[in-house]
């Protein structure tokens, strides 16, 4: 009933498309093309509006991708190419839309679609949103409206270099939209894999404004950020040289942070890659390659083998990658080794899961594991 992905780097859209229709026909024992939904991840190097054409008569929704995660491997930048997740709708109720995002009302807009896809069965929802500002306001817009029973995750479009980024659905293309697909009865659990080590405690920023944190805890932000930087090298003089980053907390209960790095720190004040408002929780942390190995192991390796899905879906972090892990198809690699099953992704500007309420974080891989329910 699924099967991805089929992959092809071939330069021409319509040799590429046209191996990828070939496998997954194949793969699903020959459907008729109105039986299938394709979820196409595709580089910016392809002409889009070719590969729309060619897929025409196939409902299909997409996005544009910095780099495929398929069954044969992570593909970044230059090597990305097509790839797929095919469903055969004679087996699973699906539903895709695309939808341009306002400049006001983005929580309702948010509510709209979790009411659309009100469920009784547990069922997934799987978002694809151009980088936009604030999508924030969309998933806590789910949130307020969703039933227990819809697991919602995805990735934020992206692109290598100055490539453009878009999604798209059934010839429609969006640069400043959302776009998802709906699978009835299809149920999901994600893990989570962070980059970042925490090296701080909580702090409550007491001013601030847009991406420029001024005071932590009624003290000048730059002098807390020294006392805990002084402090940690100390004790280790190699996390001086790591990237240093602020998380912001975005669920207490589950101790969840989304991380920013920090650009500059001058005239007292902190400016870092995202904003944050005053009365949010913070911590300070490294950007590690060692932690961020040992928790894709901890997070991917302890999936139970008792347990059998129907696919996966990975978005991981542009910025985790063969340049950050020094070598290719680390986190696919792990995953394999406990998964027999299709998998699909690609690397994104944001990784979007549920663990209770449906999140959006940054610099982190999230692993989506899907399986049919039959219900009686």
């Amino acid at each position: 009933m699924f099967c991805a992905t089929s992959f092809s780097n071939l330069k021409n859209e319509e040799k590429a498309c046209k191996s990828i229709i070939d496998e997954v026909l194949n793969k699903l024992e020959s459907p008729r093309k109105k039986d299938i939904m394709l979820i196409v991840f595709l580089s910016p190097k392809y002409n889009v509006e070719k590969v729309i054409d060619f897929f025409s008569d196939i409902d299909n929704i997409g996005v544009s991708v910095g780099g495929n995660i398929t069954d044969e491997g992570e593909f970044e930048g230059e090597e990305s190419g097509i790839s797929v997740l095919a469903i055969d709708k004679r087996y699973i109720r699906c539903e895709s839309f695309s939808l341009s995002v306002p400049q006001i009302g983005l929580r309702d807009l948010g509510r709209k679609i979790a009411e659309r896809f009100a469920t009784d069965i547990p069922s997934s929802l799987i978002l694809f949103p151009t980088p936009f500002y604030n999508i924030d306001e969309i998933l806590s817009g789910i949130k307020e409206a969703k039933s227990e029973n819809l697991f919602v995750t995805g990735g934020v479009a992206s692109s290598y270099g100055n490539s453009p980024i878009f999604t798209f659905e059934n010839g429609s293309i969006g640069s400043y939209a959302i776009s998802g697909v709906f699978l009835e009865g299809v149920e999901g659990n994600a893990r989570i894999a962070q980059s970042c080590k925490i090296v701080s405690s909580k702090f409550i920023v007491t001013s601030s404004e847009n991406n420029v944190i001024e005071e932590i805890d009624g003290e000048l932000a730059s002098d807390v950020l020294n006392d805990v930087a002084s402090e940690i090298i100390a004790e280790d003089p190699d996390i001086g040289k790591l990237p240093w980053f602020v998380g912001v907390e975005i669920e207490s209960r589950l101790e969840l942070f989304r991380f920013y790095p920090i650009l500059d720190v001058k005239n007292g004040y902190i400016y870092i890659g995202g904003e944050v408002e005053v009365g949010k929780n913070i911590v300070f942390a490294v950007m590690s390659r060692k932690y961020a190995d040992e928790n894709s192991k901890i997070e991917f390796s302890s999936i139970s083998p008792n347990l059998s899905y129907d696919f996966c879906m990975i978005f991981n972090c542009l910025a985790r990658g063969r340049k950050f892990f020094g070598r290719k198809n680390h986190d696919i690699s792990i995953v394999k080794r406990k998964l027999n099953c299709s998998m699909a992704g690609f690397f994104s500007n944001g990784e979007i899961t549920t663990l209770g309420s449906p999140f959006l974080l940054t610099y982190s891989a999230v692993l989506a594991n899907f399986r049919k329910v039959f219900i009686s």
